[in-house]
């Protein structure tokens, strides 16, 4: 089964598109990463690309909710013209009674019947009364309907009604974004997060916002990518990457103007900056990296360059030596990165 996280990002480039190769790398890498299975992985991808886009199936989902609102709507609006086209009946009802009066002679007819008269008002107060309580359960019913579908739409469970519909009257959308009670809001075609008070922690300020995962929450701003904490909503990464890889062995990895650097996973600090083509596994305390073409050594725990980028070629330790070449000539490197033998 494909992961929430690897799914959430193949619909966004795969939607009704053809990713780019960075993009594809992308999911690739999450592929590895999360251990998923990769024919799974790729006909869901050809079954996205084959489907609608994301603007044709937000514009769907719009039209829908916006459909059920005018549905609700009218359906309101009808319940209330039927309690108005009721009372204006009764009031004629009791017009014409009121002609009675006119004439003497209904009036000693009037003295016979009084008894019966002021039997047949409280009867008619009892009607009135439950009448007027079957109007307030059919609009009550309406109101509940209407909640009713856009939970459904949203395919999400409603965990705090009011809260919800407070939120609606000042946002465009809302939607129950997480189990602990958050929602995801959109104003002006900009998301951003609320607590189950109806507190805003996130504004809505960006394009995009992934589900939590491992205590983070992925955003998006302008094609540009960041990551908050899910807890306390602080900017843990800014919005300034192209890519923003999920953690491995401790280590973010990130992008940025096709450059990789790295982060902490757990103090979120940069260990590496984004100078890097590429980072290879780590080996014996050692990282290699390349720089364009070249290849050089970082140390594993101080993330130091310890190797410059100048090689053609780094090969793995053997003897407690390290080959290395350059411009055709072969040399050594200690284990701790250093030059033992110059190349020649």
């Amino acid at each position: 089964m494909i992961q929430k996280e690897l799914k959430q990002l193949i619909d966004k480039y795969c939607m009704g598109i053809e990713a780019t190769d960075a993009q594809m790398d992308e999911i690739f890498d999450l592929v590895g990463e999360m251990g998923a299975d990769p024919q799974e992985v790729a006909e869901y991808i050809q079954k996205m690309q084959n489907g609608p886009t994301r603007e044709e199936v937000e514009a769907k989902k719009k039209a829908a909710l916006e459909a059920k609102k005018k549905a609700a709507q009218e359906a309101k609006k009808k319940a209330e013209q039927e309690a108005k086209k009721k009372t204006e009946q009764k009031v004629k009802k009791m017009s014409a009674n009121s002609i009675l009066f006119r004439y003497p002679i209904i009036f000693l007819v009037l003295l016979l019947c009084i008894c019966l008269y002021y039997c047949s008002v409280d009867n008619d107060d009892s009607l009135d009364k439950q009448e007027a309580n079957i109007e307030l359960v059919e609009l009550e019913t309406v109101e509940a309907d209407i909640a009713s579908s856009d939970d459904d739409y949203d395919d999400e469970d409603d965990t705090s009604t009011s809260v919800e519909e407070k939120l609606k009257k000042r946002y465009d959308y809302v939607y129950i974004f997480s189990p602990n009670g958050l929602f995801k809001v959109e104003k002006n075609n900009k998301k951003g997060l609320c607590n189950s008070e109806g507190k805003e922690v996130v504004p809505p300020v960006f394009d995009y916002i992934y589900s939590p995962l491992n205590g983070t929450i992925k955003v998006e701003k302008e094609d540009k990518k960041g990551l908050l904490d899910a807890n306390t909503f602080k900017v843990l990464i800014p919005c300034e990457y192209t890519y923003i890889y999920s953690p491995l062995n401790g280590i973010i990895k990130v992008e940025k103007n096709d450059k990789k650097g790295l982060f902490d996973a757990n103090t979120y600090k940069m260990l590496v900056p984004c100078e890097y083509t590429y980072f290879y596994s780590e080996q014996n305390g050692l990282i290699k990296v390349e720089k364009g073409s070249k290849k050089g050594l970082l140390n594993a725990k101080t993330y130091k360059l310890v190797t410059p980028c100048i090689y053609d070629y780094i090969y793995s330790p053997s003897g407690g030596l390290i080959k290395v070449e350059i411009k055709g000539k072969t040399g050594y490197l200690n284990m701790d990165g250093s030059l033992a033998r110059r190349p020649e």
